[in-house]
């Protein structure tokens, strides 16, 4: 085996266990315990779906929160790791505009790529 091909192999166990929740081995109790209770690639999917709500406007992600927040209950700190995994996937990106947040500091827009103007 090349190690190329190696490269590749490994890749893609990595690629199957980010599709996992995770704890740490130092993390609470608690911790353990959600990520038994934690589906990754559905939370992506809802992630996603309320940023394709926004449109062609994009938003960020305190707007995101909120909608999560509202509708599913769920907090930021289960939100926030989705977006790395959602644009690698392709599936949003980051418009490169900055909107005020309710914290007062400027966040990123993000937007669905099938929104994103050629």
């Amino acid at each position: 085996m090349t190690k190329h091909e190696d490269n590749i192999i490994r890749l893609q166990k990595v690629s199957e266990r980010l599709d996992k929740a995770f704890a740490r081995r130092f993390d609470p109790d608690t911790s353990h315990q959600a990520k038994h209770s934690v589906d990754p690639t559905k939370l992506e999917k809802l992630v996603l779906q309320e940023i394709e709500n926004f449109g062609d406007h994009g938003c960020i992600h305190d707007q995101v929160e909120h909608q999560m927040y509202t509708k599913y209950n769920i907090r930021t700190g289960s939100i926030s790791p989705r977006y790395k995994r959602l644009m690698e996937k392709g599936l949003i990106v980051d418009t490169g505009e900055r909107r005020k947040a309710m914290s007062g500091r400027n966040q990123r827009v993000m937007m669905a790529t099938k929104y994103e103007v050629s």
